[in-house]
């Protein structure tokens, strides 16, 4: 497409920006919410989220349970174990977007375990947002888990990454609607795509 600056022809080409951007805003979607959830799982793992440090009756008893990293707040059997707090975000593709969510599945409670399996959902928000768990009968609190807020630190990063816009998107839209220029737009979008992918 030529260079004009006739107002038509600038008009139509702002109206196929929503077209051109779609995919490189859904590819950037698909990088982010992946990005969240390593970061999450990586925080967790490598304490990097600086959560706050579990009780020592909490670490004496991960220890007994021979659990790999007993200091580790939300790590419980390892990283391999894809029932814990730690693995329990996923990306989920929906039509326009992708979400990260927790798995719906049930929380590791060990091999000889005869307690009730408890969803991962249920114990992430716990986790995430602290829980009191009274006996019910008016003598007081049987357990207080403080809040570790794991996904917003983690999320807390991520946003702190974004806040450094790509300044290249509203270059390449001004090059593309004032001058019809695609190529930075096409470039823009197979950078995106390749993140996504990684």
């Amino acid at each position: 497409m030529e260079y004009s600056p006739a107002i038509e022809n600038v008009r139509r080409r702002m109206e196929r920006l929503p077209e051109l951007l779609g995919p490189v805003m859904k590819a950037k979607c698909k990088r982010d919410a992946k990005k969240l959830v390593k970061y999450y799982h990586d925080g967790i793992k490598d304490r990097q989220l600086r959560l706050k440090p579990l009780k020592d009756a909490t670490i004496k008893a991960k220890r007994n349970a021979r659990y790999p990293s007993p200091e580790t707040p939300l790590y419980a059997s390892g990283a391999e174990d894809q029932m814990i707090l730690a693995n329990a975000l996923e990306v989920v593709e929906k039509s326009k977007s992708f979400v990260v969510q927790v798995k719906n599945k049930n929380h590791y409670q060990g091999a000889d375990s005869t307690r009730k399996p408890v969803k991962l959902r249920v114990l992430f928000e716990a986790h995430e947002y602290g829980v009191t768990i009274s006996n019910g009968f008016g003598r007081g609190i049987l357990i207080r888990l403080e809040p570790r807020p794991a996904r917003r630190y983690a999320y807390n990063r991520l946003m702190r990454e974004r806040e450094k816009a790509d300044p290249d998107i509203q270059q390449a839209c001004r090059l593309f609607v004032g001058r019809g220029q695609r190529a930075a737009l096409d470039r823009i979008r197979q950078k995106a795509e390749h993140e996504a992918a990684d």
